[in-house]
């Protein structure tokens, strides 16, 4: 009776050495497997915080271009822009102060970021609002808003990021949307107009080239500088503080000092929102750029003119065109092309990553 036990031992012994129960086995393979997939999808998930931010900003502007449009003929274009840049100056330091964020510039280098970035946003500025005021707005859009090819291509140029061709047609074919939505004058004919005949010279299109320009090197400027670790409020208050120093002088010598004075408090009311949703939405977009390549953050930050658009026909009771549908179809295709593309890339970088980990945690042969 003794010599019964003996094989039923030898066989538990035998199946723990081959891993036990099958089925426990396939029970455990499943569990592995759909704790696998859930971590692929919540690591998916976080590495996207970039997405969310930029489509957060890309609203905050638009709330800006509505408020800066019903403030036209109201308050002077340069001293909205010279109150956004206080206004954002004074909130950044809030917020730095609040969060125990150093304002102390470190070195030389720092510097000279914070200049060229101030000297960039002043001159962007400038020059968009210089283009609204001499140019029909759907031009000055057109112009303004394709930007977003030329953030990738001097990414690419200036800090060697990646902009192939797939890159290369989505932002174009994002272009073409914005053409579509904006109608710009020197496409789909003239359009009405409260722009005196003057205007109409090589000057305001000039002007809203060079602010495509500087306000896509901005862009890719500011990347630059928060991947130099240079906090996003630091760059936030010293943009902000040196642009405001510099819009100063065009606003003492329009003598537009006393331009609050003089308007009623629901104007008054409108800057500040707007100065606002302009801080919030341009620190969001610096926060954006440090997880992601400039050009994928500016394409999402494009939906802004689709937001205006809907709002306008909500609100204001524009009557879309074709070519409106068309642009929006468009550019909402060409910004999810471009974050499912870096879904599926954040899904096989975190695939490969558990691949690997559970290669290095797996028992050595013996």
């Amino acid at each position: 009776m003794k010599d019964i036990g003996i094989p039923q031992e030898r066989r538990r012994a035998d199946m723990d050495v081959h891993g036990g129960d099958e089925n426990n086995i396939e029970e455990g393979n499943n569990r592995a497997g759909n704790s696998s997939k859930w971590l692929v999808a919540l690591r998916t998930l976080y590495k996207l915080n970039w997405l969310f931010l930029a489509l957060l900003s890309a609203c905050l502007y638009a709330v800006v271009a509505l408020c800066s449009a019903t403030l036209a003929g109201e308050i002077d274009p340069f001293f909205v822009t010279f109150s956004r840049t206080i206004l954002s100056t004074a909130l950044a330091a809030i917020v730095a102060c609040y969060d125990g964020t150093s304002l102390t510039i470190s070195s030389k280098t720092e510097l000279r970021y914070h200049l060229v970035q101030s000297i960039l946003l002043t001159v962007n500025l400038f020059c968009s609002n210089y283009a609204y005021q001499h140019m029909p707005a759907s031009d000055a859009n057109t112009v303004i808003f394709c930007q977003v090819v030329l953030v990738g291509l001097f990414g690419r140029l200036l800090y060697k990021e990646p902009f192939g061709i797939v890159e290369t047609i989505t932002v174009c074919t994002a272009a073409v949307g914005v053409v579509l939505i904006s109608r710009p004058s020197f496409l789909f004919g003239s359009v009405e107009s409260d722009l005196p005949p003057e205007t109409l010279s090589f000057v305001p299109p000039t002007i809203a080239v060079i602010a495509c320009v500087t306000g896509a090197l901005a862009v890719v400027h500011g990347r630059a500088m928060e991947m130099s670790n240079i906090t996003g409020m630091s760059l936030m208050f010293y943009s902000m503080l040196f642009s405001s120093v510099i819009l100063a002088i065009p606003v003492t010598i329009f003598n537009q000092w006393n331009i609050l004075l003089t308007v009623c408090i629901g104007s008054r009311i409108r800057l500040v929102i707007a100065s606002i949703s302009a801080f919030m939405a341009y620190s969001l977009y610096n926060y954006a750029l440090l997880f992601e390549n400039t050009v994928y953050v500016a394409l999402v930050v494009l939906n802004n003119i689709i937001v205006v658009f809907v709002i306008s026909i909500i609100f204001f009771g524009f009557t879309p065109t074709w070519s409106n549908v068309v642009g929006t179809v468009i550019i909402l295709g060409s910004c999810a092309f471009s974050s499912l593309k870096r879904i599926q890339y954040y899904r096989n970088q975190t695939n490969s990553q558990l691949d690997s980990t559970e290669y290095d945690n797996s028992p050595d042969e013996v």
